[in-house]
């Protein structure tokens, strides 16, 4: 037992310590505690993942649609790799609930998730933009539209699959941008890029009165 602070064998506990030994300790118990005090459930972590749907180009216009869909756990998407020509580019990101499929157009239907200035890595790299956080819940499919001041390269789909997936979600991507958002749209144009989510240290599925959220340290 410890007492004022001190240990049985009168030694001073110091903060450095103490600090040390909590450091040490396992962090996802630690939160499955935390979360048992705050009288929430908790399920198997969730790890961090990069998902990759297509690089081989082919073609090029100024953006992209694709539909996200989570699976059994929730998806916290945290930024984008993007196929984009040499130089400065002037990124805006929409999303929307559902589908992006016939919807393309209607403005009406999306929301601005954010404008992003980035410098591209060039032909054949994936350019990393970090978002500002979309989640997505279980067996919940999300619409994005990416488009940018300058060429975004994407490949035809009688050469590639526009649908790919694995164990957390599932991407299909097989529409394209020219021009400004909401003016143009071009089919069979499937995304180059890749998704990086749930990329906190530790991410866990938390289940809430209405719905299951990611909670990330």
């Amino acid at each position: 037992m410890l007492v004022s602070g001190r240990l049985p064998c009168g030694e001073q506990i110091e903060a450095s310590k103490i600090h040390s030994r909590l450091g040490a300790m396992n962090k996802s118990l630690i939160l499955s505690v935390l979360l048992g005090v705050l009288g929430m459930s908790a399920f198997s972590p969730v790890q961090a993942n990069t998902f990759t749907h297509q690089m081989s180009a082919g073609n090029s216009c100024n953006g992209n649609y694709l539909d996200i869909s989570a699976k059994q756990q929730p998806v916290r998407l945290s930024a984008l790799g993007l196929h984009l020509s040499p130089g400065s580019h002037r990124l805006k990101v929409y999303t929307k609930d559902g589908s992006y499929r016939g919807a393309e157009l209607d403005a009406g239907l999306w929301q601005m998730h954010g404008e992003y200035q980035v410098e591209s890595k060039g032909y054949g790299k994936l350019t990393r933009v970090a978002l500002r956080e979309l989640n997505i819940d279980p067996l919940e499919t999300k619409g994005i539209m990416i488009v940018s001041t300058h060429t975004l390269f994407y490949s035809n789909a009688d050469q590639v699959e526009s649908y790919r997936e694995n164990a957390d979600l599932s991407v299909y991507a097989a529409d394209a941008v020219c021009g400004e958002a909401f003016n143009d749209i071009l089919h069979e144009r499937v995304w180059n890029g890749a998704l990086f989510y749930n990329e906190a240290e530790f991410c866990f599925p938390v289940a809430t009165e209405n719905a299951l959220i990611p909670l990330c340290l």
